[in-house]
């Protein structure tokens, strides 16, 4: 009788255990990890350039900003460099921004270059904390080189898996943590479960309402390996989408004036292919 129970215990452990994340050889904590590794706009390591474009759609007019991106992307823990120059508009076309992005000690510096002026002028305190790449969009410097990184705030559960326009994706909800500042108390996170490639995500405020959602598609190989090359986010609060699309992405070889912010009256960048 003994036996019996100790047989049913072992079978009801073993179910337990095969349907646990770990038994499925990855757990939600691991495919965070992995999201982590992959950049959101730019990616790779070394020398990357890349043009892109962001559309904001509102309800009456369309505005549109076009960057050339040049960046030197360290391995590991070596520091990153990012320049962005404006192509368009016109009005602040040639204005440029140079990131040193140290993420052992979780720092940047940040230069602004105005071609009007004639100046560069490093951004500290909470000049440089507030400052966005493009307002309105949320991103900053380290946006440009880094991925979505949710370990340190959230704690990821692994809640099923879906297809979405065909792609097999993990699902995954993650909890802000008690203490954290994270903004969203709660976010749903779908990730390519091949390439680890943010696919989808869902905000959502204190109330439990969906406050914003990112869409990627157009996914890519390239020379830099697989990447989304178009992005939706539509903001539910301000009723505003931006589009964001990348047009270009080389490996190349970037000169070592780019990200000396000395040198950036001097810069005469070029347009790309």
């Amino acid at each position: 009788m003994k036996r019996c129970s100790l047989v049913k215990t072992s079978l009801v452990g073993l179910l337990a255990l095969a349907l646990s994340g770990s038994a499925l050889g990855i757990t939600a904590d691991e495919i965070l990890g992995e999201v982590e590794q992959q950049s959101f706009l730019v990616g790779g390591v070394g020398d990357v350039a890349s043009t892109i474009r962001f559309s904001f759609i509102g309800e009456e007019a369309t505005e549109t900003y076009t960057v050339r991106v040049f960046a030197r992307l360290g391995e590991g823990d070596a520091p990153d460099q990012v320049l962005l120059v404006f192509l368009e508009p016109e009005l602040i076309s040639g204005t440029m921004l140079l990131f040193h992005i140290d993420p052992v000690a979780e720092k940047t510096r940040m230069w602004i270059y105005l071609p009007a002026v004639g100046v560069v002028r490093e951004l500290v305190g909470e000049e440089l904390e507030q400052q966005e790449l493009i307002p309105g969009t949320g991103l900053r410097g380290e946006d440009i080189t880094g991925g979505f990184a949710y370990r340190e705030d959230y704690t990821p559960e692994l809640v099923g898996e879906e297809e979405l326009d065909g792609t097999p994706a993990y699902v995954l909800r993650l909890l802000r943590k008690e203490g954290s500042e994270a903004e969203w108390p709660k976010i749903m996170l779908w990730v390519h479960k091949e390439k680890f490639l943010v696919l989808k995500v869902e905000m959502y405020d204190e109330s439990e309402k969906l406050s914003q959602l990112i869409e990627a598609s157009d996914i890519r190989e390239d020379d830099l390996g697989p990447m989304a090359y178009r992005w939706e986010i539509k903001d539910f609060t301000r009723d505003l989408t931006v589009v964001v699309e990348v047009l270009e992405r080389v490996k190349t070889e970037i000169p070592d004036e780019y990200f000396d912010p000395q040198k950036l009256p001097e810069l005469e960048i070029p347009q790309g292919s």
